[in-house]
């Protein structure tokens, strides 16, 4: 077993039987002839990944179920290391069958998006019927004897649902409820700007801590969370060097971050190991990766090309490309920045 990894969230796959409006990588449209690793260049990534024996594995999307021989497969593979490894869907195609094979491959968690009580959720979604589709995924879940997470992105428009989705949870037996903000990228970025909550969240914080006093009362296991995506930008803005964690695309490429249009190698070019074996993880931040993402201060400033056009658009098939293997790799990032930052 090699050094251990902490955390990997591997994207299977950027198709999607939604058209969510606030869904950050524009899932289902993603056309810009780059091809998704096949079946069998994924298994060879997940062996490896596996090698590495990270602490946490999160296979998301798109929307993962559309793969689900791959999911499993995966997850059987991930078996054969220590670690938790969980799966992100709508919860559309869930069924009994398919809970239970995912609990057969080693799966620990099965995360739900329910943004909304069912007008709300089937607004934000655009799917009728979609709403109760997720509901019963978490009973098939928990059926199984898996840990069930439900996720939410809260809107003006939704925000009042929350207390009684945080009740519906309760009672249906999940472990996690998750809150982030809006990610402004994407499908996202042409949500009317009357739905997204502009006082820094502060009604549905204090919704968290007050819940999480009740149903600490009340001995529940629901635990509450509010998530922080640009935490991990901020860390390697500040120039530090060790990277927590990995990112890789349904294309292959190693990305510093899902918000970020850089990546920094391909698994289509070198092995996963290869580039972890060549210090990838303590070597890789130069000054071009600390600039790009020192453009980052909040939710409202992630898309980096509204905060400076010269940096390509996120998720337009035009990210900066850098590979850590290259033998100009500093050389390259130094032109790029002196590119982008004159």
């Amino acid at each position: 077993m090699k050094e251990r990894l902490k955390v990997v969230s591997l994207d299977i796959t950027y198709k999607c039987n939604f058209r969510c409006r606030h869904c950050y990588n524009s899932s289902g449209e993603h056309n810009f002839n780059n091809k998704e690793l096949s079946d069998e260049e994924m298994i060879i990534l997940a062996k490896e990944i596996a090698e590495y024996n990270p602490d946490s594995v999160c296979i998301c999307g798109g929307e993962t179920l559309l793969r689900k021989e791959l999911v499993y497969e995966v997850g059987n593979i991930l078996k054969t290391c220590d670690c938790s490894y969980n799966i992100v869907t709508n919860g559309y195609l869930m069924t009994d069958e398919i809970a239970n094979k995912l609990k057969k491959s080693g799966y620990s968690l099965v995360q739900v998006s329910i943004d909304g009580l069912k007008e709300n959720y089937e607004w934000l979604r655009g799917v009728e019927g979609g709403f109760e589709k997720a509901v019963e995924a978490i009973k098939c879940v928990k059926r199984a004897g898996l840990m069930a997470a439900v996720s939410c992105v809260p809107l003006s428009r939704n925000v009042n649902d929350v207390e009684k989705i945080i009740e519906m949870c309760d009672e249906l037996g999940v472990e996690s409820f998750r809150m982030q903000p809006l990610m402004q990228l994407g499908r996202a970025e042409g949500i009317d700007k009357e739905f997204v909550i502009q006082d820094g969240y502060v009604k549905i914080i204090d919704t968290i801590q007050r819940y999480r006093s009740i149903l600490r009362d009340r001995g529940s296991r629901l635990q509450l969370e509010w998530g922080d995506p640009i935490e991990h930008l901020i860390t390697i803005g500040n120039g530090n060097t060790a990277l927590g964690s990995l990112h890789l695309s349904a294309y292959g490429e190693i990305l510093v971050s899902p918000y970020i249009p850089l990546s920094i190698g391909s698994v289509r070019k070198h092995t996963f190991s290869e580039y972890l074996e060549a210090n990838l993880l303590d070597d890789y931040n130069t000054e071009l990766i600390r600039k790009i993402v020192s453009l980052v201060q909040d939710e409202q400033s992630l898309d980096v090309h509204e905060v400076d056009s010269n940096i390509p658009a996120i998720f337009t098939g035009e990210n900066l490309e850098l590979d850590y293997l290259d033998l100009n790799y500093e050389e390259k990032s130094a032109v790029l920045c002196e590119k982008y930052f004159k």
